[in-house]
């Protein structure tokens, strides 16, 4: 559902007539700020299920959740102190060079140690495609064909080769 607002799903949308529109997705989200025309397009949410529920019925994993703080390096606090920019100063945060470490780190201890299977989540699409080039990880996020993510997580999911693939917040639609 949150394809909507893309250009030619608002188009369609726009012309076609109807008693009745529907959008069902399992993840709300969108890398762009395009999230808010939906209740105009479509509607507003009419449901929206507790992930904790979930959990419970068994439909979906229980997680465990950590906090890894990573302090900038010097120079990089240095860079973050100057720049009046938001979306630059989230570029430097983003690209800590002690959070890039702290994430390999983390990655080689669940794939080696543990034999996890892991998945990073990112919200900074210049992060994703940087950790996950640098770590030689895959990847899934908007532009990743439906093939490809298709591909990727059947990898992920069969192969022990892939343990480890990187996600945008709309990286498995």
């Amino acid at each position: 559902m949150h394809v909507v607002p893309a250009d030619m799903f608002r188009k369609v949308i726009s012309i076609t007539k109807s008693h009745c529109k529907l959008g069902l997705t399992a993840t709300l989200v969108r890398e762009d700020e395009c999230i808010i025309d939906l209740n105009f397009l479509i509607g507003p949410k009419l449901y929206e299920a507790n992930w904790l529920d979930l959990v419970k019925g068994g439909f979906i994993a229980n997680i465990q959740c950590a906090e890894v703080w990573c302090p900038m390096t010097k120079e990089f606090f240095a860079e973050y102190l100057k720049k009046d920019n938001s979306k630059r100063k989230h570029a430097i945060y983003a690209m800590n060079p002690n959070k890039f470490r702290a994430c390999e780190f983390l990655i080689r201890f669940h794939e080696e140690q543990r034999h996890d299977k892991i998945i990073v989540f990112a919200d900074n699409l210049f992060a994703l495609v940087e950790y996950a080039t640098k770590l030689n990880k895959p990847m899934i996020y908007g532009a990743t064909s439906h093939a490809e993510r298709t591909r990727i997580l059947e990898l992920f999911k069969s192969s022990p080769n892939v343990n480890t693939v990187f996600l945008s917040k709309v990286g498995i639609r």
